[in-house]
């Protein structure tokens, strides 16, 4: 009998659900760590968890996690920045025309910026303020500004990734117009349906392009200025919800959402992240790898400090099956990326890295029913802050913009 209760001893120390492996490599601790003498994971002040793939997000300090909240108009993520010439924080976030709501984003959507001179996490503008500073008209959605990135001469330039073209002649039709206080009647010819966030790019399923041309705006300043960028070669619109990470030679990776690997079931594919690597921001951008990592949204950055000063990179995104999850993915090189809990076909089991419960002061909860555009905020390459678009309402498209601190040397 003692040998049978130490077999099963050892059985269950071996295969017990929530042991945890040691670790070899920073790679095991998401690259958002260093893996000690002892084979644990200690994670950068940004993350935790055994694998340092929780993200470690604080309270907001503002009613709402306010990052643009307004009671008669609805927003969807933000993108911030700080402004060095205004000396203040600049947020770039989808704005609704006409007061409509989160259903109308194909038809509707533009990108506005709004200040704050204080925080990062805003709020950007004001409860009742319906108005802000248009940076592209209808039709643009889900804009991500980076910057200053030096040019050859020395100067600086802004550059803001985003779909859609600023024209009003889009391809889902003309903008609704029957809108009120930040929400979308239904209709009779387009029942309200929360879940369809079909992809806009209209190149077909299952084509990879092997070059793209993605939505860019371009300033020198950040609060005026923003221009079209002019494409020598015009592939049309072909990256869908574009992310970049820069590096010191010039490099740019973009990430883009694309539609080619056919799960189980019939209709569309799965979303999933494909790289395209250009020598600089103006291109041109050439596919190098259709990553394993499935989902939509995604945001990568660059680390420098990372796996002992060696650099890392990372992504934020959401995966879509069997649910929508906040998760990440690392890599080493920018093109072979590793999943938080692989989320693709036929069987998806992605792991959370944060999940829809978002923290006030004094201990109160705000719960949402999305959480997606994941966008961090950085100062002086430390991230500091989390920005999303969300839903709190079941009967209503009314959204908002939550942002809440992250974890760092100065709050941490």
């Amino acid at each position: 009998m003692l040998y049978v209760f130490l077999y099963l001893l050892v059985l269950f120390i071996n295969f017990r659900p929530w042991r945890v492996e040691a670790c070899k490599t920073a790679a095991d601790c998401a690259y958002s760590g260093e893996c000690n003498a002892e084979g644990i994971c200690e994670c950068n002040i940004n993350w935790s968890g055994p694998n340092c793939t929780t993200l470690r997000l604080l309270p907001s300090s503002f009613p709402n996690a306010a990052g643009v909240y307004r009671r008669k108009s609805s927003s969807w993520g933000g993108s911030v920045i700080w402004d060095p010439e205004q000396k203040l924080w600049a947020m770039f976030f989808a704005d609704f025309e006409g007061h409509c709501g989160l259903e109308t984003w194909k038809t509707n959507s533009r990108i506005c910026m709004s200040t704050n001179g204080d925080f990062p996490t805003g709020p950007f503008g004001s409860n009742n303020d319906t108005n802000c500073s248009v940076v592209m008209p209808v039709w643009a959605h889900n804009p991500s500004v980076y910057g200053p990135i030096k040019e050859n001469n020395g100067d600086p330039v802004y550059l803001m990734f985003h779909i859609g073209d600023g024209h009003k002649s889009n391809i889902y039709g003309p903008p609704r117009t029957d809108c009120k206080n930040g929400t979308t009647p239904p209709s009779k010819s387009t029942p309200r349906q929360y879940t369809n966030i079909g992809s806009p790019v209209p190149y077909p399923p299952f084509i990879l392009p092997k070059e793209v041309t993605p939505n860019l705006l371009v300033s020198t300043r950040i609060h005026k200025g923003w221009k079209p960028h002019k494409w020598e070669k015009e592939l049309g619109w072909s990256c869908n919800n574009p992310s970049a990470a820069f590096l010191k030679n010039g490099t740019v990776l973009l990430a883009c959402k694309v539609l080619v690997t056919q799960g189980p079931e019939k209709g569309l594919p799965w979303r999933q992240i494909a790289i395209y690597v250009a020598p600089n921001w103006r291109g041109p951008y050439m596919l190098k790898r259709l990553t394993n990592i499935f989902g939509e949204d995604p945001y990568i950055w660059f680390d420098p400090e990372a796996d002992n000063g060696t650099g890392a990179f990372h992504m934020l995104l959401h995966s879509m099956k069997p649910r929508k999850v906040p998760t990440t993915a690392w890599s080493k090189d920018g093109l072979e990326w590793f999943p938080n809990g692989y989320a693709g076909p036929p069987n998806p089991n992605p792991r959370p890295s944060f999940n829809y419960s978002i923290f006030l002061e004094e201990g109160e909860v705000m719960e949402v029913l999305r959480r997606e555009r994941h966008q961090p905020i950085f100062k002086e390459g430390t991230m500091i802050g989390l920005c999303n678009g969300i839903t709190t309402h079941h009967d209503s498209d009314l959204s908002s913009t939550a942002c809440v601190p992250v974890a760092n040397n100065n709050n941490g």
